[in-house]
């Protein structure tokens, strides 16, 4: 038996699409035909084939894809053994109990046959997970409940059910599929719309971000989310980029609502396949971006969070004065010269300074000096620095 995967590159925010899966089913077939020419009877393998849909894609409209190729050909040689939807109970809600977009008609009876729990799933009958299986099972009586904490499935019981190869076919199934989606075995059933509407943006750039500036402001949206309407909300980040400190690329991973942030370095884990694009835009290419998926999300602002990202040209100082001074810097000026020699009138004590009328003073006679002196050495440095963040260049992350 041979496998193959169909899922979204990590750089394509486009909907499902019915014509790329289309393509490659009939890529798939014609593979196999090739292989098979050159195989004996018994040594030829069976095949499957495993599809990953994007997150808020509706299933019924994979379901028709498939089931309605123009080939004729392509239609017969592939049947759907069973489908299983993967939740994670801690982000599955936007607000209180109100469930992202498309979740329930992912567990869709009569097209759903197993639904996977990956978090929750270690702690005895957790209110959310409790709850969250009641709902399911309202809308799908019959689907096959399977707990698989981190997404590790461990039991062989469970492996088989996700694997089923009639499951998809069975009466009961059939049943509920001819009641529930009218049309759906000729391609005419409708799916709902998206609801909030949900947004993914692929921001392109090829410069190196900072690794501590990204991480922060990933680790911040968590308490930038707002309430209903949801918009601007940022709920996953998904990305391939570089950061300063290293010349290693990196794929990363961020879940806003339970603060994961997983970060993988391209060099130590298998190849990724290529891109959706060419990673081009006028002529340049790209290799780093970041998907951002959430709610009404406007590409100018995406840019704009990632430039926060980036290195950032140092502001310049403004120069000191004495009223700008603090009381430690007095200190500290009259420590370092407390000890010089004091104006002609004048002598220390070894606690104050008095002169030969009786006044006496906790500073130096010359500290208004001393000052001037102070500020006037604090503001060459000042200038100083100053000249070299003006000839640093400010270069925009998305400039070539």
């Amino acid at each position: 038996m041979w496998w193959s995967v169909y899922r979204q590159m990590p750089d394509n925010c486009e909907l499902f699409n019915v014509g790329q899966i289309h393509r490659f089913l009939s890529n798939i077939l014609e593979a196999q035909r090739n292989r098979t020419v050159h195989q004996s009877v018994y040594s030829r393998k069976k095949m499957r084939l495993l599809i990953v849909t994007p997150g808020y894609t509706d299933i019924i409209d994979v379901v028709q894809a498939i089931q309605m190729h123009p080939d004729s050909e392509v239609q017969s040689a592939f049947v759907i053994g069973a489908i299983a939807t993967c939740i994670d109970p801690q982000c599955s809600t936007m607000e209180h109990r109100l469930f992202f977009p498309k979740l329930l008609d992912q567990c869709s009876q009569g097209l759903v046959s197993n639904v996977v729990f990956t978090s929750l799933t270690s702690e005895q009958r957790h209110p959310l997970l409790m709850h969250l299986q009641k709902l399911i099972r309202v809308a799908n009586p019959n689907v096959g409940f399977i707990l698989a904490e981190k997404g590790a499935v461990t039991r062989n019981a469970d492996v088989e059910m996700i694997l089923a190869e009639t499951s998809f076919s069975e009466p009961s199934m059939l049943r509920a599929r001819y009641l529930m989606f009218p049309g759906w075995w000729n391609g005419k059933f409708r799916s709902g719309s998206v609801f909030p509407q949900m947004t993914q943006i692929c921001i392109r750039f090829n410069r190196p971000l900072e690794k501590a500036r990204f991480v922060t402001k990933c680790k911040a949206l968590k308490i930038t989310l707002k309430s209903f309407p949801f918009d601007g909300n940022i709920y996953h980040v998904r990305a391939q980029l570089k950061f300063s400190d290293s010349e290693k690329k990196f794929e990363i991973y961020h879940n806003t609502q339970t603060s994961t942030f997983s970060m993988v370095s391209l060099q130590d884990s298998p190849s990724p396949p290529p891109l959706q694009g060419d990673g081009k835009t006028n002529g340049r290419k790209l290799d780093s971006f970041v998907v951002f998926i959430g709610c009404m999300l406007k590409e100018e602002t995406m840019k704009d969070w990632l430039r926060q990202c980036a290195s950032q040209k140092l502001q310049k100082k403004p120069l000191k004065t004495l009223d700008t001074l603090t009381k430690q810097e007095i200190k500290n000026v009259h420590i370092k010269r407390h000890l010089e020699l004091p104006p002609p009138g004048w002598f220390y004590n070894g606690n104050q300074f008095v002169n030969f009328f009786g006044e006496k003073s906790d500073y130096h006679p010359l500290m208004d000096t001393f000052i001037e002196e102070y500020l006037s050495e604090v503001n060459k440095e000042i200038e100083k620095y100053n000249r070299e963040i003006e000839k640093q260049e400010c270069v925009d992350l998305f400039e070539p």
